[in-house]
């Protein structure tokens, strides 16, 4: 039995349409980042030391308008309310204020803050090339590879705490 072969670039233009990772998880959580399922090349959900190393590369594809730099648009999937890929076509209501201006900001993920090293919410060409880098930094426990507890934000059900708060219950280990 022959496999079809689906080519890296066809596969990730699926992701980018909004296919599976614009919908909400079966469980409910909400989808995986567009940069996490781009670094990500094996889906295995660890960031390997050769998934760090080709960090540019991999960022890269995600500048859909080839402007060299990736903003937030780019970087996190449509949300349903938003209309685009997972919630369909939506005439813009443009009536209103911005939906940014009403929506409350979600907080950066970790490996998007790491990533866009002056905060402005941009990641520029030159922070995309320093990529692997950026990365590496977030490796706490210097193993040499990224596993979600490192580049992803606690859960507020899982126990432990975010950062800064001191009140709340840690999960044993």
């Amino acid at each position: 039995m022959t496999r079809p072969i689906v080519s890296s670039t066809a596969l990730f233009a699926l992701l980018l349409a909004g296919s599976s990772p614009a919908q909400p998880a079966a469980d409910g959580r909400p989808p995986k980042p567009l940069v996490d399922l781009a670094l990500d090349t094996d889906g295995d959900e660890v960031l390997s030391a050769a998934e760090i190393a080709n960090a540019p590369a991999a960022l890269k594809k995600l500048d859909t308008n080839g402007d060299g730099q990736l903003t937030m648009d780019e970087l996190r999937p449509k949300r349903p309310d938003d209309g685009g890929p997972a919630g369909g076509p939506k005439a813009p209501d443009r009536s209103g204020p911005p939906p940014e201006a009403v929506r409350p900001k979600r907080p950066l993920p970790p490996i998007v803050a790491a990533l866009d090293a002056d905060g402005d919410g941009v990641i520029s060409a030159a922070e995309i090339a320093n990529a692997a880098a950026a990365l590496r930094k977030l490796d706490r426990n210097r193993d040499g590879k990224l596993t979600p507890d490192e580049y992803r934000p606690p859960r507020p059900d899982d126990g432990v705490a975010a950062p800064g708060d001191k009140g709340a219950a840690r999960k044993p280990q």
